[in-house]
């Protein structure tokens, strides 16, 4: 099977002529299926224009309002009270600043105090732990031209303005995916995909054929769009896929279809109240490197503040788990990385030890 390219991806604006890397990191141990993580993400590019320079002081409060939407998921978060002090203060935080090129600025944020900051302000913190996203994106652009975006150039036996339109798109969805932390994925469009899924299924919405095509790319949710583009602009509709939900999401560009995706994740795994701790069981851990795998997945999770081994024995392996958040955010984070899985507790066989407590199995 081919691996998508945006596994490492690497995105330039066309209009600015600069490299900004949206890295994912698909954690792969064997047989189980990570969470893609965000690299850099307390690391944010701005576009410098020339017309009007910032000062270092000015850029830097802008950089920190883009950030704070990005780990938040307030998208107005520049502009609430609540996070005035860390606005007015930013140049406090910075660990790093300067240039990728003449156009943009790079700005790097001390993670942990700014996570500090946000934990006394009871305000949710969004680690790089994050969905991976797969797009399908049909585009109509009238008089017969239509294309479903990848995430490569067009193909060159597109209309010269089929293509540009579909570059222009394609930048737009990579520029917000990048500005709200959120990894995604375009789909190959290889003999595979054209096989499997067409425009029209894509366009009309059918939701199933376009889940059946994605099984192959290990996304933990779907993302697909449609665009009719006229002389009046563009008309935009999303639908989310994930799981067995569906939500639709109109929007007035494509760039704001993410933003709104990167909110709904940010509700459900953004890091939110006091810490609590519980155990865990992990059944089925019988050999060694089982029991490894589990410590190595707990220990990627940065929304656990501490993991601790209170017993293994042939029943299992127990654990002491610190986070901050209710029990459901522990939960969901499990869900989407797919490693650790509920376990049914009734009836447990083999003289497997079930607490009274958290019940999982390694997924294999």
């Amino acid at each position: 099977m081919s691996v998508p390219t945006q596994f490492g991806l690497r995105y330039r604006s066309l209009a600015m002529q600069s490299v900004i890397a949206v890295v994912l990191v698909v954690l792969c141990l064997p047989y189980v299926v990570f969470a893609a993580t965000f690299s850099d993400l307390y690391t944010v590019n701005l576009v410098l224009q020339s017309s009007s320079m910032p000062t270092q002081d000015e850029a830097t409060r802008v950089a920190m309002g883009r950030l704070l939407t990005r780990i938040t998921g307030h998208p107005d978060a520049a502009r609430e009270l609540i996070f005035l002090n860390l606005l007015d203060k930013a140049e406090d935080f910075v660990l790093e600043i300067g240039r990728l090129d003449r156009d943009t600025l790079t700005v790097t944020f001390d993670e942990q105090s700014i996570e500090r900051e946000l934990r006394s302000l009871d305000q949710p913190v969004w680690g790089p732990e994050r969905p991976l996203t797969l797009i399908w994106v049909a585009v109509d652009a009238g008089f017969g031209q239509r294309s479903i975006l990848s995430g490569e150039a067009s193909e060159p036996q597109n209309e010269l303005a089929m293509t540009d339109l579909d570059d222009r798109l394609r930048q737009e969805i990579l520029r917000a995916a990048y500005d709200r932390g959120l990894p995604i994925a375009f789909p190959l469009l290889d003999l595979e995909d054209i096989t499997s899924l067409t425009f029209v299924d894509v366009w009309g919405g059918f939701n199933d054929r376009i889940r059946e095509a994605s099984v192959r790319y290990k996304a933990n949710a779907i993302l697909s769009g449609r665009v009719r583009v006229s002389e009046f602009g563009d008309n935009v509709q999303w639908t989310l896929i994930w799981g067995d939900r569906e939500r639709g999401i109109t929007t007035a560009t494509l760039g704001e279809g993410l933003e709104r995706v990167a909110e709904i994740y940010a509700e459900e795994f953004g890091a939110i109240g006091r810490s609590r701790t519980a155990q865990i069981a992990v059944l089925g851990v019988t050999e060694s490197s089982h029991y490894f795998e589990v410590l190595s997945y707990m220990d990627s999770l940065s929304f656990l503040e501490s993991v601790k081994v209170e017993q293994y024995d042939p029943a299992g392996l127990l654990l002491s788990v610190t986070w901050r958040g209710d029990l459901g955010l522990l939960q969901r984070m499990f869900d989407v990385d797919n490693v650790l899985i509920p376990a049914n507790t009734m009836g447990a066989q083999n003289g497997e030890r079930v607490p009274n407590n958290l019940a999982f199995r390694l997924f294999r």
